[in-house]
């Protein structure tokens, strides 16, 4: 599921029954309100994943310095324990999946301060169940200045994992992608994760394919996607023939459908669709190259044509989708998963319960990961033939449900009539009457909240405030209207957005109205620097953390890790022409409008962040300094785009309490 050093092969003196018991807590106690740690320390259990015999749970747990390492607990085994395998000093183990049942494949990478976001993976490596005949396959860092075929040097770094196989081979599918917007060579091949032998698949395909499909149980390319020039992109096919084109769309506008998997001889493509271009999954027709109606998987108000496949390695068949509407849901295509799932929901009735199986239609034994709003992630073993399930690992277990706050997704209307989707997370204890409140602003902006546990709202609600998380017109998730109703919009309506949701909560008499600080990172951050300029009288303080500042520096800059294309058409499109929308973008900038800042602010960047360089907070701490800002200015070293570290992650959020402490304070 998701979803090289070694320590030598040792075991984990952790007993999990024992954990289990030892988590509960007592009855009839008052709930302590939890520490930072609780909420902002590495997880007890990271990723898990299932062999496909059922018989070994791969699991990544932290060690001393906070890393995840991987592990397996053998499942047939008295005593489930957990057996140390592999870890880094400067990275997670993550990305877990079984090549076969006795090996295991896995990734280095960095996890953020909000658990729903990583880094992409650094490097591959692969290494045996028993934990011999580890093997790095990909490079972490890209050091040579051509490739090779040295058997025992691993692949350089921009090559990337495409996909598991089911074959019982050693075996699995790796792409390459590099070079310049003028020439983009992409190629497609087998590696062996024993041998290192690469063997090419994609002789004959066309040129600068940006995204391959594969057919799922032959693991041979059947769809590309190519990229051409000025933005655009062709999608080509081959049944077994030719390679031919079906369509060609702009990269950067509303695709009308795109290619996502391919099974038993038909392309599944994810198509736009009703009047809020929402995205479903369906077939392609090939005889006339469009999809087919009506569609496999859809939800009324959500996007959900990047479902992803259920596979049945037994029976190789496809079993279910997996897909996300407010929460993550599935719908199951075989009779047995479908009356299974309904027996686990019923037995942990308010979850999200998901079935992690690889052999799942005759399979001996699944893992449920069960959570909610208020449950961080708990992982059962089930017995699918007597329908029992026992608790193996919390992810936290210092986390207690009943001081979580319950979280709540609903639509509202902005002031325009744009339905705006928002969750609103309430502080588990009462109160007499209104609260103060953080308006929390997501990233991206091309981006969106959950319904689940989440570690950010969850602390700031155990701590009394109400958090408003508005999915304001630039939000992905509820369709691509929606989405591009953000288009140069910085600042402007998708401000507008965020009051608006401040105001509903304040006139449902959740929130009160003089007690507000707005809060985010990236684009949240952003916004928060922008809302006391643009609603002065709204809010009591901002926080902002690796938040752009300067929307002509982020169109311009040649330190970011943006690439020149996404620049060209789509930062010109979506945000603003640095060159002819300069007036437009120098307005919405916090640095330029500083002066006008007349709240505290806490503002946090990292200093070798390449997605918002330094430079975007040194500039806005120079601008607000100038001009009076009461301004708490920090930059963490060797930290970029998030807070990597475990005790940087503490820190931050220290600061973040005693602002708000202060900030909101009802004397103040």
């Amino acid at each position: 599921m998701s979803i090289s050093r070694h320590f030598g092969s040792k075991l984990l003196g952790l007993l999990l029954s024992a954990l289990a018991l030892s988590a509960q807590a007592q009855p009839g106690a008052a709930p302590a309100r939890p520490s930072i740690e609780a909420f902002f320390g590495e997880a007890q259990v990271g990723e898990v994943s299932l062999s496909r015999n059922g018989r070994h749970l791969a699991v990544t747990v932290p060690g001393p310095e906070g890393r995840l390492r991987l592990g397996v607990i053998d499942l047939d085994a008295p005593k489930k324990e957990i057996r140390l395998l592999v870890g880094f000093k400067d990275a997670d183990v993550g990305d877990l999946g079984w090549v076969n049942d006795g090996r295991l494949l896995y990734s280095a990478t960095i996890s953020s301060a909000r658990e729903s976001e990583r880094l992409a993976p650094e490097g591959l490596w692969a290494i045996d169940v028993d934990g011999n005949n580890g093997r790095q396959l990909i490079d972490r860092a890209i050091t040579l200045d051509s490739d090779t075929t040295l058997r025992n040097r691993p692949l350089l770094a921009y090559w990337q994992l495409h996909r598991m196989l089911d074959d019982g081979s050693d075996d699995i599918i790796v792409w390459q992608a590099k070079g310049t917007e003028r020439f983009f060579d992409s190629k497609l091949a087998r590696l062996n994760t024993r041998t290192g032998a690469l063997t090419s698949i994609s002789q004959g395909a066309p040129d600068a394919v940006t995204a391959w499909i594969t057919d799922w149980a032959a693991g041979v390319p059947r769809a590309v996607v190519t990229r051409g020039d000025q933005g655009r992109r062709k999608v080509m096919v081959n049944d077994g023939g030719a390679w031919k084109q079906l369509t060609e769309f702009d990269a950067f506008g509303i695709e009308t459908w795109a290619p996502v998997h391919w099974f038993d001889g038909r392309l599944y493509v994810s198509q736009r669709v009703g009047p809020k271009r929402n995205s479903v999954l369906t077939t392609l027709d090939m005889s006339t190259g469009k999809p087919v109606e009506p569609p496999l998987v859809a939800a009324d108000g959500f996007d959900v044509g990047g479902a992803r496949p259920v596979y049945d390695r037994q029976t190789r068949s496809l079993i279910g989708w997996r897909y996300v509407t407010d929460a993550p849901g599935v719908t199951w295509l075989h009779p047995r998963m479908r009356e299974a799932q309904e027996r686990i929901d019923k037995l942990m009735a308010g979850r999200i319960n998901t079935i992690v199986c690889a052999t799942c239609v005759e399979g001996k034994r699944w893992v449920v990961v069960s959570h909610s709003d208020r449950v961080p992630a708990e992982y059962y073993l089930y017995d699918p033939a007597t329908h029992h399930a026992s608790l193996l690992l919390r992810a936290r277990p210092a986390i207690e449900p009943r001081a979580m706050g319950l979280r709540d997704f609903h639509r509202i209307k902005a002031r325009d009539g744009v339905e705006l989707p928002l969750y609103i997370t309430h502080p588990a204890a009462k109160a007499p009457g209104p609260r103060p409140a953080v308006l929390l602003v997501h990233g991206g902006p091309w981006a969106r909240d959950y319904w689940g546990w989440e570690p950010e709202s969850q602390f700031l609600a155990s701590r009394g405030y109400v958090v408003i998380e508005t999915q304001f017109r630039g939000s992905t998730g509820f369709g691509s209207l929606h989405t591009r109703a953000g288009d140069k919009q910085w600042g402007l309506a998708m401000q507008d957005d965020l009051e608006d949701g401040l105001q509903w909560a304040i006139d449902k008499g959740y929130v009160d109205g003089n007690r507000v600080c707005i809060m985010g990172a990236s684009y949240g951050g952003y916004a928060a620097l922008m809302g006391p300029v643009r609603h002065p009288k709204r809010f009591r303080c901002a926080i902002s953390y690796v938040g752009v500042t300067d929307l002509v520096l982020l169109g311009k800059d040649s330190n970011s890790d943006v690439s020149e294309e996404s620049k060209r058409f789509a930062y010109a499109r979506w945000v603003g022409d640095p060159v002819a929308d300069e007036k437009r973008l120098r307005e919405t900038s916090p640095v330029h409008r500083a002066a006008e800042i007349k709240v505290p602010v806490l503002a946090i960047w990292g200093r070798d962040d390449r997605r918002v360089p330094i430079e975007h907070g040194r500039r806005f701490r120079d601008a607000a300094k100038s001009a009076g800002v009461d301004l708490d200015y920090h930059e963490y070293l060797e930290e970029g785009h998030g807070w990597f570290k475990q005790s940087v992650r503490y820190d931050f959020y220290g600061r973040v309490e005693q602002f708000l402490e202060k900030s909101l304070s009802p004397q103040r």
